[in-house]
């Protein structure tokens, strides 16, 4: 029941490398709404940053093969990987809706769509971001418990 097996790579591992896609894929999507460099190179240097400290905190649990020990030594990476995981999405939820919102042209059916495309970039880029916030709050909240997994 304490032995690490698979979830080395099944949560620090994976969970960092599809996050990390799914962030590149934002960025690409805010710099073609924007046109500008900044927000995305921003995003891309998070997102990065996440993927290889998970990286990193999977091959510490591998490493370690103990689970009730894996948070002990491994808090500092963590704590950089979920938290860089919830400013990114964070980032991500406010330039979509941002350079969305600029899109406006006053077409009442441009508008319209626009319109739909922000409620769902809410509903689902601050639905991520709030859970990216409550995994890192679980995480830093109950050292030592598992309850943000």
């Amino acid at each position: 029941l304490n032995a690490v097996g698979w979830l080395w790579f099944s949560v620090p591992v994976l969970g960092s490398l599809i996050t990390s896609t799914a962030q590149m894929f934002f960025a690409w999507r805010v710099w073609m709404l924007s046109h500008q460099v900044h927000f995305p190179l921003v995003i891309v240097l998070i997102s990065t940053t996440q993927c290889l400290f998970g990286l990193w905190v999977g091959a510490e649990a591998h490493k370690i093969g103990v689970f009730s020990e894996v948070q002990n030594h491994s808090f500092m990476q963590t704590s950089v990987w979920l938290g860089g995981t919830a400013l990114c999405d964070i980032i991500i939820a406010f330039c979509m809706i941002f350079y969305l919102s600029r899109a406006r042209n006053g077409f009442r059916s441009t508008n319209v769509l626009i319109t739909k495309i922000i409620r769902i970039t809410v509903e689902t880029g601050v639905i991520c971001a709030a859970f990216a916030i409550l995994d890192l709050s679980l995480f830093l909240g109950w050292r030592n418990n598992n309850y943000h997994l």
